[in-house]
C-alpha cells in the first residue's frame, strides 16, 4: 500500500510539472542582466550541494567503485585515482555540455523556441508520469 501511494503521489507531481511546464510564461532575460546577479561562490555552493545530495550518485557509486577496489593494495591510493578519474570524466562532459549550451544559446532568446521547449519537456514529464503509473512492485 506504502508503494502505491508514493508511486501515485510520484505521478501527480509529474503531472504537475508537466502542466507547469505547458502554461509557463516565457520570459527573455537579457545577458547582461544574468551576468549581474552571478555569484561564482553561489554557484559553486549550489551545485555541490545538489550533487552531495544526488542519491541516484551516491547509490551508483556504492554500487559501482567496490568492484574495483584491490583490498590487498592501499584503499586510500585506489580511491584517490577513482576520484581524480571520476572528476576528470567529470570536467571532460561538463566542457562538452557548456560548450553545446554557448553554441545553442540562441534558442534562449527565442520566445517561439522557448515555447516549443516548454512543450517538449512537458510532454516527457507526462510520458514520465504515465510510465510511473504503470510501474508495479517487484
Amino acid at each position: 500500500m506504502l508503494f502505491n501511494i508514493i508511486k501515485w503521489i510520484g505521478v501527480l507531481y509529474l503531472i504537475y510539472l508537466a502542466l507547469s511546464k505547458f502554461f509557463e510564461k516565457v520570459e527573455i532575460i537579457e545577458e547582461g542582466e544574468q551576468l549581474k546577479s552571478f555569484s561564482a561562490k553561489k554557484a559553486f555552493s549550489t551545485a555541490a550541494l545538489i550533487n552531495l545530495t544526488n542519491i541516484k550518485a551516491t547509490v551508483f557509486l556504492v554500487a559501482f567503485v567496490p568492484q574495483f577496489l584491490n583490498p590487498n593494495e592501499s584503499i586510500w591510493l585506489q580511491f584517490l585515482i577513482i576520484v581524480l578519474t571520476l572528476c576528470i570524466a567529470d570536467i571532460i562532459v561538463m566542457t562538452g555540455y557548456s560548450s553545446m549550451a554557448s553554441k545553442l544559446k540562441f534558442l534562449l532568446r527565442d520566445v517561439k523556441a522557448m515555447k516549443i521547449q516548454n512543450r517538449g519537456t512537458g510532454v516527457f514529464l507526462l510520458l514520465a508520469a504515465l510510465f510511473v503509473s504503470t510501474a508495479k512492485k517487484a
